[in-house]
C-alpha cells in the first residue's frame, strides 16, 4: 500500500498561518535520497532497536518533524516508539494513555495545534516542546487494519503534500519492519524455549541444563566462589513403571518437577537429566550449603506421598529420592580447574553411594584437589 491509501494523508494539513512555501529542486532531492537510504538502513536491519535509530536519525532530512511518536500494536499491547534529536526510545505498554488511546481509536489523519494539546491531559510531552506549531496524526492501515499510528510534531504552520506522503511512508515502512522483526524476534524466543524444555515435566531438559552448567562453571572460574552440583534421581522408580504402567510413572515425574521447583533458592538451576535423573546448579555455594539444599530437596519429597490417579482408582504413593553432591571449593593445588564432564561424574558417583548405602539420603564428594577448609556461611 502507498502513502495515499490512507484516506487524507496526502491532504495539505495546516494549522493555520501560510501554506508550505514551494520547495526546490535541491530540497526535494535530499528528502529521496534520505528516504533512500533510510530504506536501505531498515532492509539491512536485524533489531528493532536499529530500525528506530536509523528513522531518528534521517526522519529530519526528509520531513519537518522535530520530535514523533509511533504506535504498533503488538501481543495484546502496544510498542511505543518515541523520536526526537535523532535518537529514539522505544516502550512496551499494556494499555495507552488516554490520549494516544482516543487517537487509535478514531484511527483519522489530523492536525492538532499545539495550543490544543496543551489543554489536554496525557498528551506526550515529547509532542509539546515550545517552538512546535502542530502534530500530524498519520494512520497506517493495511488490508483494513491499524497497522499504526503516527504522530509527528513540527516547527511549519503548515506541510506540502509530498512531505505528508513522506511521513506516511516512513511511517509505514518503520511500522512494517518493527511488525516483521518483533514476530521474529517472538519466533526465536518460542523456539529457544521449547528447544531447551523438557516436554514432559516444563522444567530445562538435558541440553539446556548442560549449558547453563557449562556458564556456571566459566562464571566460578572468574569469581572464584565454591559452586555445587546435585544429581537427583528416583528411588525404585522401575518398579513404579512395572507395577502401575508408564502413565502412572509420568505422574511422578511431573510431581516430583513440582516440589524440586519449589525448594530450590531464586538464581539456582536445574533440569531434568535423563529418565528419572534431574540435575540441579547451585552458584555460589557457601559452607554446607550442598548438603542443607540436598535435604531440603530430599524432605521435600518424602514428607507427603504422591497422588496418583492415572492407574485405575486414585491411590498414594510414598516416593523417595537419593542425592548426590560434588562440591568445588577451589582450584586444585596446582591451579587445576574441574570440567563440566568431571563434575557431573562426581556427582553421579556420590548419587551411586546414596543409592547403595541405603537409598532416601544424601552424599556429598568433592574433587580430591579440593580445598577442604569451610568458607563462611550465607542464609540458604
Amino acid at each position: 500500500m502507498s502513502a495515499t491509501d490512507t484516506p487524507s494523508a496526502s491532504a495539505a494539513l495546516s494549522c493555520g498561518g501560510p501554506a508550505a512555501p514551494a520547495e526546490s529542486p535541491n530540497d526535494k532531492l535530499v528528502r529521496y535520497e534520505a528516504l533512500f537510504k533510510l530504506t536501505e538502513e531498515l532492509l539491512a536491519s536485524d533489531t528493532v532497536e536499529k530500525s528506530c535509530s536509523a528513522t531518528a536519525r534521517h526522519l529530519k532530512y526528509i520531513a519537518d518533524a522535530a520530535s514523533w511518536r509511533l504506535l504498533v500494536p503488538w501481543n495484546d499491547g502496544f510498542v511505543v516508539v518515541d523520536g526526537q534529536r535523532g535518537s529514539a526510545q522505544i516502550n512496551r505498554v499494556d494499555e495507552l494513555p488516554a490520549w494516544d488511546a482516543a487517537a487509535w481509536e478514531t484511527m483519522l489523519p489530523q492536525v492538532v495545534t499545539r495550543e490544543t494539546l496543551l489543554g489536554q491531559e496525557d498528551a506526550p510531552a515529547l509532542l509539546l516542546a515550545p517552538g512546535l506549531c502542530r502534530v500530524s496524526v498519520l494512520p497506517i492501515q493495511r488490508a483494513g487494519q491499524s497497522r499504526g499510528l503516527l504522530f509527528t510534531a513540527s516547527r511549519q504552520p503548515a506541510a506540502s503534500p509530498l512531505e505528508n506522503k513522506f511521513l506516511h511512508m516512513v511511517g509505514a515502512l518503520l511500522a512494517d519492519q518493527l511488525l516483521a522483526q518483533l514476530t521474529h524476534r517472538h519466533l526465536i524466543e518460542t523456539l529457544e524455549q521449547v528447544a531447551g524444555e523438557d516436554v514432559l515435566t516444563g522444567v530445562m531438559n538435558r541440553r539446556a541444563v548442560v549449558q547453563t552448567l557449562r556458564k556456571q562453571l566459566a562464571a566460578h572460574r572468574r569469581s572464584g566462589l565454591p559452586m555445587c552440583v546435585l544429581m537427583v534421581d528416583v528411588d525404585h522408580f522401575k518398579s513404579v513403571n512395572d507395577r502401575f504402567g508408564h502413565p502412572a510413572g509420568d505422574e511422578v515425574l511431573c510431581e516430583l518437577a513440582k516440589r524440586l521447583a519449589g525448594s530450590i533458592r531464586d538464581g539456582d538451576y536445574f533440569g531434568r537429566f535423563g529418565g528419572e535423573e534431574f540435575l540441579f546448579i547451585l552458584h555460589p555455594c557457601l559452607g554446607d550449603g550442598a548438603r542443607v539444599a540436598a535435604e531440603r530437596l530430599r524432605m521435600a519429597v518424602a514428607r507427603s506421598p504422591f497422588r496418583i490417579q492415572s492407574a485405575g482408582a486414585p491411590f498414594d504413593l510414598p516416593v523417595t529420592i537419593s542425592v548426590g553432591a560434588a562440591v568445588v571449593e577451589g582450584r586444585g593445588p596446582h591451579g587445576e580447574t574441574i570440567t563440566e564432564d568431571q563434575i557431573v561424574k562426581i556427582a553421579d558417583e556420590a548419587l551411586y553411594r546414596s543409592k547403595t548405602e541405603g537409598r532416601n539420603r544424601v552424599t556429598v564428594e568433592r574433587p580430591h584437589y579440593a580445598q577442604t577448609a569451610a568458607a563462611p556461611s550465607v542464609a540458604d
